[in-house]
């Protein structure tokens, strides 16, 4: 069976490639941007995202949100992406940040939580001075109030830099009182803002999917038909199907 991501790319995204490409165009030219995307599990998210960050140009710091009992790791993207950093930037962190390397978070914030934000947008600030920067936040849908609360303020405060703000969540696990939708409701009213809600493939574009993925196989064209019937829509779905047989 063929390679799914070989396969797939960015099939039926290219909306949504356009306004990532958009706001990264704006932040070389020195302005802050944030994109998030949303949709069900499946959907395509985070290989939206890669397939954007491996076409742009500049820097790239990615850290995901794990699911721990519902409460989630304190600041645990920051702390993904500190520690992705090579030695010699992580010895030239500020101390709040270089705490989280050891997932001090007691000291990291033990001044005040508003200047532990303000120095993580002052780094991020000056790291893109001379180089544009993308900061990827995956799987917003686990994360922790405090790491919502340091993306909240770092997408609403930071204006001086060339940075772009994305990341991605699923719909499907935000229940009424989600600790995200207020973040999610704020960010509708700020100018430089994009939320991009993932739709399924259309079914003329899951075709698509399934015949790459079922090339060189005996499968018939109604089988075929069959798994864009099953799915949905849902490119993971699509593959799984594809690769029961």
């Amino acid at each position: 069976m063929a390679n799914p991501l070989a396969v797939a790319g960015i099939l039926g995204r290219d909306r949504e490639m356009s306004l990532l490409e958009e706001a990264s165009d704006a932040v070389r030219r020195g302005q802050v941007r944030t994109v998030l995307v949303g949709g069900e599990a499946g959907i395509g998210k985070t290989r939206l995202i890669r397939e954007f960050v491996q076409a742009t140009t500049g820097q790239v710091l990615w850290g995901g949100c794990l699911p721990m009992g519902g409460q989630g790791i304190p600041y645990l993207p920051l702390i993904d992406i500190l520690r992705s950093l090579d030695p010699s930037d992580q010895r030239s962190l500020p101390k709040a940040l270089a705490a989280l390397l050891v997932h001090d978070t007691g000291d990291a914030v033990s001044t005040s939580r508003p200047h532990f934000f303000q120095a993580v947008a002052d780094y991020l600030g000056e790291r893109s001075e001379d180089n544009p920067l993308t900061v990827v936040f995956e799987d917003l849908h686990w994360a922790d109030q405090s790491t919502l609360d340091l993306i909240d303020f770092l997408t609403g405060i930071l204006r001086a830099g060339r940075v772009l703000f994305t990341g991605s969540y699923r719909t499907d696990d935000l229940a009424d009182d989600h600790r995200l939708r207020p973040m999610l409701a704020e960010m509708t009213r700020r100018p430089f803002v994009e939320l991009i809600d993932l739709e399924p493939l259309s079914p003329q574009d899951a075709l698509v999917l399934v015949s790459g993925l079922l090339e060189g196989s005996d499968a018939t064209a109604e089988q075929a038909m069959s798994m864009v019937q099953k799915a949905n829509g849902n490119p993971f779905f699509i593959e799984e199907l594809a690769a029961a047989g």
